[in-house]
């Protein structure tokens, strides 16, 4: 989890019930620094952190339907590559995600702290959309489960929506007494859609078309350094479209979240409503609108031993034109896990789930050793 202290400094953490394990980084908000690498590798700096976070991942499915294959096992192997720096008011920040698949630049931003508790940043940055990208980024050992929320995924996951822009993020907070309410808000290119949403890259920003994709999230924190919050969020974009997608596709997103922990025992959570409009040319277009939201507990027994669950649900799916679009979608899902920490570097990770898909279902058992390293 990601949060954010009032002198410039970024805790790295991964909240697991009332356990806190803390990963000292630099100042970061979520994202990396431009252009100046020879610069940053020069020039003085008063915090800087490079980690490593590697994963190892397993799943079997079984009882999978017909429609879409399904391979039975997969292997899979990822790093995800965090850097960041502060120089005095300036930060930058950056994240690297490996596979076996692709490298892709997540995120890559550069930021000035404008005032005390504002930041101001430019570059590929997470849209400020729910509580999961609030807390995380692509590394899997911050997170006490395997899985994301089918909702939460990234774009190059099978996500449905925009999670990364190309822009300005303008991150602020304001003190009441012992309670504090903060505010994202995010403007910037979004993705295009082709087989799959597709993110710019900021690498070659000429590459396909992007249009305005604009991000609000609000949070309340009763106590201005405890972990309880409650939020809304709005996102609405243009998503062109390319090949034999529709032409366009104008998206809006409204939502609210909360995490609550007392002891031992967190739970979090989101809704989401989602309306969509397709153009699909020549005059053509369709409409819908669903609803996606879900749930998830832990209990963190043992300093470590954390027991978790999740249930995920969608509602207005069936006849949606947008979620057509995405057949691998995961519409339902039950699933219990238990996360076994071998030290305060490397975990293992086990995962049970009933997983519904708009075509399909199957059960499915993850097994994942995730690091944070050094």
């Amino acid at each position: 989890m990601i949060s954010f202290a009032s002198k410039g400094q970024c805790l790295v953490h991964q909240n697991m019930g009332a356990k806190n394990r803390l990963l000292r980084t630099p100042w970061c908000s979520r994202g990396l620094a431009g252009g100046a690498l020879i610069f940053c590798l020069l020039t003085p700096v008063a915090y800087a952190e490079l980690i490593l976070f590697p994963s190892l991942n397993l799943s079997q499915r079984t009882d999978s339907g017909t429609e879409i294959d399904l391979d039975d096992r997969e292997l899979g192997v990822g790093a995800d590559l965090f850097y960041s720096r502060d120089f005095g008011r300036l930060r930058v920040l950056g994240e690297l995600l490996l596979s076996e698949k692709e490298a892709d630049l997540e995120r890559l931003q550069v930021g000035w702290q404008a005032l005390p508790e504002t930041t101001l940043w430019l570059g590929r940055f997470h849209t400020p959309l729910g509580y999961w990208h609030a807390q995380y980024h692509h590394g899997s050992f911050l997170e006490t489960s395997i899985s994301h929320p089918a909702i939460t995924n990234y774009e190059d996951n099978g996500g449905i929506l925009p999670t990364h822009a190309t822009g300005l993020l303008v991150q602020t907070s304001k003190n009441y007494g012992a309670s504090s309410l903060n505010m994202d808000l995010g403007l910037g290119a979004g993705p295009e859609l082709r087989q799959q949403l597709e993110a710019m890259d900021v690498l070659s920003p000429g590459t396909g078309r992007h249009k305005l994709n604009a991000s609000l999230r609000i949070a309340y924190h009763p106590d201005a350094l405890g972990p309880r919050v409650i939020g809304v969020f709005l996102n609405h974009s243009r998503i062109p479209g390319a090949g034999p997608a529709p032409r366009e596709v104008e998206l809006s997103v409204a939502g609210l979240y909360a995490n609550w922990e007392k002891a031992d025992v967190r739970l979090f959570g989101a809704a989401f409503a989602v309306a969509n409009r397709l153009d699909r040319g020549n005059g053509g277009t369709e409409q819908g609108s669903f609803v996606s939201a879900y749930l998830q507990g832990e209990w963190n027994h043992h300093p470590q031993w954390t027991f978790y669950g999740r249930v995920e649900g969608a509602q207005g799916v069936d006849n949606d034109p947008y979620l057509a679009l995405f057949p691998n979608f995961v519409r339902d899902r039950t699933m219990t896990g238990v996360r076994f920490d071998l030290s305060d570097k490397h975990a293992l990770k086990l995962e049970v789930a009933n997983i519904r898909r708009n075509r399909d279902h199957y059960r499915q058992i993850n097994l994942q050793w995730s690091a944070a390293l050094p």
